[in-house]
């Protein structure tokens, strides 16, 4: 079978971008051809194998997508004649438009596409409603005023153009039947969380979680230091790091390192001065080097305060041996009862995730269950819904797994 794979930008530093590495590898391993459509971001190339195609980025585009765009529809079609495709698995469309779909159709291939964010019922992709002279907060759901409102806030630092682009926003929040008929038009749509299929009131899409990366948790691992918790990502508002620092600013005799770089770096390194026991580094450490850190970890903290859909940092931590102590939101209460382990906090509740990390710290460690995250699981899924009339055979491999998980239940702890 040949796999080729569309995504908005590719390599990049971020979750779609390393599932489709992953994914491909295990499907490269099972005997499939793949290769993957997107626009070029100039960075180096991780992955020998996998054969790249450009895309143009659409910059300004119709939000209302009831045009179409000639320059990408002609390079989506070159990689259909030069890879002849027998999958197109689409992850990210915004800033491409929704030719590779039409082209890939129009081409015969069948069409998967994977839902990694909230594109698909919010411009900005996320749920997180920005606001004037005050913090973000979680969006509730899309109409006019409110959409409106978030996206002029959004660019009221910006250049006159980002004023155009937020305008945009706010208009594909409220318009989106086009959107919704290409998703009507694939062989068949994946969330990665039954959460996001529910957020996005998709209740046909199948659910695959992402997949962990391979880590082999004997092979030299360093002893686990019980008194460690690591954090880390995009340090933005919506991810609730300074809600983690509060937190062990007030445990000293636990430690706390944050990794990552962003907007909120800053605030976050004045917030954890004259604390010896928190760290906030340089920027981003290399993915081995971030996953050698997980490995001498207690836990893993996720303090997020929107709804994350699957975050790869949580599998990182799983596939590395350590328990997460996350918000109840989005889809982190999920994971973690599929992980049976961990620890669930209010989001935005400083003393909650103390003593969560204070429980942790007093308990012997117990290893979360990685098996529905899994190469063999995912990969398994993936190729049933990629053969021809496969998407029955695939909710009969994914739908069996349990869960009805709701915000704001705690993990399903396993035997220490």
């Amino acid at each position: 079978m040949r796999i080729l794979f569309v995504q908005s930008r590719f390599p990049e530093r971020d979750g779609p971008s390393e599932q489709i590495r992953l994914l491909a590898a295990e499907m490269r391993g099972r005997g499939h051809q793949t290769a993957v459509a997107a626009v070029p971001t100039g960075a180096a190339v991780e992955d020998a194998d996998l054969a790249r195609f450009p895309l143009p980025r659409v910059r300004l585009w119709n939000p209302l997508h009831t045009r179409r765009y000639p320059a990408a529809a002609a390079a989506m079609r070159r990689a259909l004649v030069a890879f002849q495709p027998d999958v197109v698995h689409v992850n990210n469309v915004a800033g491409l438009s929704l030719e590779p779909i039409h082209a890939a159709r129009e081409a015969g291939a069948r069409v998967v596409v994977t839902l990694r964010d909230y594109y698909f019922g919010c411009g900005p992709g996320r749920f997180w409603r920005n606001r004037w002279g005050a913090g973000g907060t979680r969006c509730e759901g899309a109409a006019p005023g409110r959409c409106l409102l978030c996206g002029l806030a959004s660019a009221r630092a910006g250049s006159p153009a980002s004023w155009l682009v937020a305008l945009g926003y706010a208009a594909q929040n409220v318009t989106r039947p086009a959107l919704r008929r290409a998703l009507d038009e694939c062989a068949a749509v994946i969330a990665v969380s039954r959460f996001m299929r529910e957020r996005l009131s998709l209740p046909r899409a199948l659910v695959v979680p992402n997949m962990a990366p391979p880590v082999d948790r004997a092979s030299a691992a360093p002893p686990r230091q019980p008194d460690l918790f690591i954090t880390g990502g995009r340090l933005v508002e919506e991810k609730g790091f300074d809600v983690a620092v509060r937190a062990f600013r007030r445990t000293p005799r636990l430690r706390l390192e944050v990794w990552g770089d962003g907007p909120e770096r800053p605030a976050l390194r004045r917030l954890a001065a004259g604390a010896p026991n928190v760290l906030v580094g340089g920027g981003f450490l290399p993915a081995a080097a971030f996953r050698a850190r997980l490995l001498s970890a207690r836990a893993l903290v996720l303090p997020s305060l929107w709804d994350e859909g699957c975050p790869n940092v949580a599998l990182d931590a799983f596939a590395a041996g350590a328990e997460v102590i996350a918000s109840a939101v989005g889809s982190l209460p999920e994971l973690l009862a599929r992980a049976r382990c961990g620890e669930i906090a209010p989001p935005g509740d400083v003393g909650a995730f103390r003593e969560a990390a204070l429980a942790l710290a007093a308990r012997p460690p117990r290893l979360p269950e990685i098996a529905d995250f899994s190469a063999r699981a995912v990969g398994d899924a993936y190729e049933a819904v990629y053969q021809p009339g496969g998407h029955a055979g695939a909710a009969r491999l994914v739908l069996g797994i349990p869960l009805e998980v709701g915000a704001g239940e705690g993990a399903t702890p396993c035997a220490s």
